[in-house]
Protein backbone atom coordinates (compact mmCIF):
# COMPACT_ATOMS: atom_id res chain seq x y z
CA UNK A 1 0.00 0.00 0.00
CA UNK A 2 1.25 3.42 -0.90
CA UNK A 3 -0.44 6.65 0.18
CA UNK A 4 -1.57 9.19 -2.40
CA UNK A 5 1.43 11.33 -3.27
CA UNK A 6 3.71 8.65 -1.82
CA UNK A 7 6.94 7.43 -3.38
CA UNK A 8 8.89 4.22 -3.11
CA UNK A 9 12.33 3.12 -4.31
CA UNK A 10 12.54 -0.32 -5.88
CA UNK A 11 15.46 -2.29 -7.30
CA UNK A 12 14.81 -5.05 -9.85
CA UNK A 13 16.90 -7.22 -12.17
CA UNK A 14 16.65 -5.59 -15.62
CA UNK A 15 17.63 -6.53 -19.16
CA UNK A 16 16.57 -9.23 -21.58
CA UNK A 17 13.61 -11.12 -20.09
CA UNK A 18 14.69 -14.27 -18.27
CA UNK A 19 13.95 -16.46 -15.28
CA UNK A 20 17.11 -17.49 -13.44
CA UNK A 21 15.84 -20.28 -11.19
CA UNK A 22 15.75 -20.20 -8.22
CA UNK A 23 17.39 -16.79 -7.93
CA UNK A 24 15.38 -14.15 -9.76
CA UNK A 25 13.29 -12.97 -12.69
CA UNK A 26 14.71 -10.35 -15.08
CA UNK A 27 12.35 -7.68 -16.44
CA UNK A 28 12.45 -5.64 -19.63
CA UNK A 29 10.83 -2.19 -19.76
CA UNK A 30 7.33 -3.30 -20.93
CA UNK A 31 7.11 -6.06 -18.28
CA UNK A 32 8.46 -3.72 -15.64
CA UNK A 33 5.82 -1.12 -16.50
CA UNK A 34 3.10 -3.78 -16.18
CA UNK A 35 4.57 -5.06 -12.90
CA UNK A 36 4.34 -1.71 -11.15
CA UNK A 37 1.10 -0.47 -12.76
CA UNK A 38 -0.77 1.71 -11.80
CA UNK A 39 2.24 3.39 -10.20
CA UNK A 40 4.26 5.56 -12.54
CA UNK A 41 7.83 4.27 -12.86
CA UNK A 42 10.84 6.42 -13.51
CA UNK A 43 14.14 4.57 -13.87
CA UNK A 44 16.45 6.64 -11.74
CA UNK A 45 19.62 4.67 -12.50
CA UNK A 46 20.82 1.45 -14.05
CA UNK A 47 23.84 -0.62 -13.17
CA UNK A 48 25.47 -3.51 -14.96
CA UNK A 49 27.47 -6.30 -13.33
CA UNK A 50 30.40 -7.16 -15.55
CA UNK A 51 32.39 -10.33 -16.10
CA UNK A 52 34.74 -9.11 -13.36
CA UNK A 53 31.86 -8.95 -10.84
CA UNK A 54 32.05 -5.16 -10.50
CA UNK A 55 28.87 -3.06 -10.71
CA UNK A 56 29.07 -0.03 -13.02
CA UNK A 57 26.54 2.68 -13.82
CA UNK A 58 25.12 2.47 -17.34
CA UNK A 59 22.35 3.91 -19.49
CA UNK A 60 18.94 2.20 -19.61
CA UNK A 61 19.52 1.22 -23.27
CA UNK A 62 22.75 -0.60 -22.34
CA UNK A 63 21.14 -2.35 -19.36
CA UNK A 64 18.20 -3.41 -21.55
CA UNK A 65 20.58 -5.35 -23.84
CA UNK A 66 22.25 -7.41 -21.10
CA UNK A 67 21.67 -11.14 -21.56
CA UNK A 68 21.42 -12.31 -17.94
CA UNK A 69 23.04 -15.33 -16.34
CA UNK A 70 23.24 -16.36 -12.69
CA UNK A 71 26.15 -13.99 -12.12
CA UNK A 72 25.93 -11.36 -14.87
CA UNK A 73 22.91 -9.07 -15.13
CA UNK A 74 21.78 -5.46 -14.81
CA UNK A 75 19.69 -3.68 -12.18
CA UNK A 76 17.21 -0.84 -12.50
CA UNK A 77 16.64 1.49 -9.56
CA UNK A 78 13.10 2.84 -9.81
CA UNK A 79 11.32 5.74 -8.20
CA UNK A 80 7.61 4.88 -8.12
CA UNK A 81 4.99 7.51 -7.42
CA UNK A 82 1.28 7.29 -6.70
CA UNK A 83 -0.73 10.23 -7.94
Amino acid sequence: MLALGGKILLTVPFGEVAIIRPLHRVYDRPRLDRLVSPLKPDIARCYRKGDDGIWRACQEAEAACVRPTESIYALAFLMLARD
